[in-house]
């Protein structure tokens, strides 16, 4: 079988984040979802990828109850065979668990504020992420708008306050606008809060409710809402 130029930037894609759902997959690469089909279907009689779907026994070790109903309509995901993978080391379950639901997350949000996501592996490639000198910070995604630059962080656990005060510090000196901190505890949310009310350009989200978040100094209020306020 020999490889087309876009089978090749799937496989590139697929090295880079270890999975990718499946219709994120058909919907970036292909026409049509039969297309789609059918090619992804010859990749992996021929070995170079896996299909797997998220509701496996492997994937509810993973994923827990109240983590699985972020995926929406994502049953699939693709992840690279074994003998392709750059990195021979298997990923840990809280790494895959965190891709997953950022893949979630990214497609909640670029349908909400009309724009693609770039991804931290992408912001490695961009020569613009050098600002005054300095290396902004990675992200674990961003969505650049008209009049803001936003910053998504999905934090699975809570980290220490030197860890966000530095990176805080990066972010208020580089050209991110906005901010958003997104966690999957919401009895994480106030500590958060009081960790960042300093910052104006600063929101914390839950997961489930990636639209109404909480700043120190707005309160309560939308994503659409918040993006729109100046907040340096």
């Amino acid at each position: 079988m020999i490889l087309t130029e876009r089978d090749n930037r799937i496989i590139n894609v697929l090295q880079q984040q270890d999975f990718c759902f499946y219709k994120d997959i058909a919907n970036k690469f292909f026409s049509s979802e039969t297309s789609a089909s059918l090619r992804l279907k010859k990749l992996k009689e021929k070995g170079f990828i896996r299909i797997e779907s998220i509701y496996s026994p492997s994937f509810n070790k993973i994923m827990d109850t109240a983590s699985m109903p972020f995926i929406g309509g994502n049953k699939k995901v693709i992840r690279l065979n074994n003998k392709y993978k750059l990195i021979k080391r298997k990923p840990s379950y809280w790494k895959i668990k965190h891709q997953l639901l950022l893949f979630s997350l990214k497609e909640r949000l670029e349908k909400l504020l009309g724009h693609s996501a770039v991804f931290e592996n992408d912001i490695r490639n961009l020569r613009d992420t050098l600002y005054n000198g300095k290396w902004e910070p990675l992200p674990d995604f961003y969505i650049k708008g008209e009049d803001y630059k936003l910053a998504v962080e999905l934090e699975l656990h809570i980290k220490s306050k030197g860890r966000y005060w530095r990176k805080t510090s990066d972010y208020r000196n580089s050209r991110f606008t906005h901010v958003l901190y997104v966690v999957t505890n919401v009895k994480k949310v106030n500590s958060l809060i009081r960790s960042f009310k300093h910052y104006k350009y600063i929101g914390i989200a839950h997961y489930s409710r990636e639209d109404e978040l909480t700043n120190f100094w707005y309160g309560k209020l939308s994503l659409l809402e918040w993006l729109k306020k100046r907040t340096k």
